[in-house]
């Protein structure tokens, strides 16, 4: 752990360029000014489509993570973020349903309590007719207060007429811990 030095600010061990996530900030009298958070989060993927049945709520699971640095995700419950923690949150959510030119599509990423009682619904995103020559790509972010065990989901809905299935690449849910 280091000591570092602010502007305006003498610190025990002078000036310090290299900042790391667990550096304590100190002044002179070695009073503890603050502490450099380490970053918690996780990004969960998928690496095979989930199909949206027509006029049919889905929630979207997941199978793979980039990173996870407090077991957030879990393949035994794979459509979930799950906070260890109670604090203040930002999720994110991307979800890319294949081409159809018919209909809306919608998203919304909804916080559960423990006992798998619906907290409420973050956020609500909802498009317009998809383009046929593009998939439709929505995008949520929210921030969150949570309790231990909170989780959250994401859950899809579309009106095409048929069952379209999720874009992988564009597929993702994360989560990080703001406090």
């Amino acid at each position: 752990m280091a000591n570092i030095n602010l502007i305006g600010v003498e610190t025990t061990t002078g000036l310090s360029s290299h900042t790391q996530p667990g550096d304590t900030v100190v002044d002179i009298d070695e009073n503890v000014l603050f502490t450099i958070p380490k970053f918690t989060g996780a990004l969960a993927r998928q690496s095979s489509v989930d199909s949206i049945g027509n006029t049919t709520d889905t929630t979207l699971t997941f199978d793979s993570t980039d990173f996870d640095t407090n077991s957030f995700f879990s393949l035994g419950n794979a459509s979930r973020l799950t906070t260890s923690t109670a604090g203040t949150y930002r999720i994110i959510a991307s979800v890319g349903i294949e081409t159809n030119s018919t209909g809306d599509r919608s998203i919304r990423v909804v916080q559960f309590d423990s006992s798998d009682t619906e907290k409420r619904r973050l956020r609500y995103d909802n498009q317009a007719n998809s383009v046929s020559a593009e998939p439709t790509v929505s995008q949520v972010i929210g921030i969150a207060q949570t309790a231990a065990d909170d989780y959250f989901t994401i859950e899809v809905f579309q009106d095409s007429g048929t069952t379209l299935d999720t874009v992988t690449a564009q597929t993702w849910f994360s989560i990080q811990r703001l406090a």
